[in-house]
C-alpha cells in the first residue's frame, strides 16, 4: 500500500488515543518509534509524498530481511482492542 509521508514521519495508530509525547522512549534506532502501546512513529528518507508500506504478521521470529535493505528495525506492536 502506498501512504503519504510528511516532514519525512507517519504513524501507525492501534487506537483513538491519537499521537503523543515519549513515542521513541529512549530507542536507539533512527527509523521506529515503538514505546507507546498502540502507536508506531515512522521516519522515512522521504521528506512529502508516497512511500510504500508492507505490514506482516508472524506468529514466530520472521524470517531474516534482505541484503537489499540498509537498515532494519524489528518491534512488536499491538493494536488496542
Amino acid at each position: 500500500m502506498l501512504i503519504l509521508v510528511s516532514y519525512r514521519q507517519f504513524y501507525v495508530l492501534g487506537g483513538p488515543d491519537g499521537v503523543g509525547e515519549g513515542h521513541c522512549g529512549g530507542q536507539q534506532n533512527g527509523l521506529c518509534g515503538a514505546a507507546l502501546p498502540g502507536l508506531l512513529f515512522m521516519t522515512t528518507a522521504t521528506h512529502t509524498g508516497r512511500v510504500g508500506l508492507r505490514v506482516e504478521l508472524h506468529d514466530g521470529e520472521p524470517p531474516e530481511a534482505g541484503s537489499q535493505w540498509q537498515e532494519v528495525v524489528e518491534v512488536s506492536f499491538l493494536p488496542f482492542g
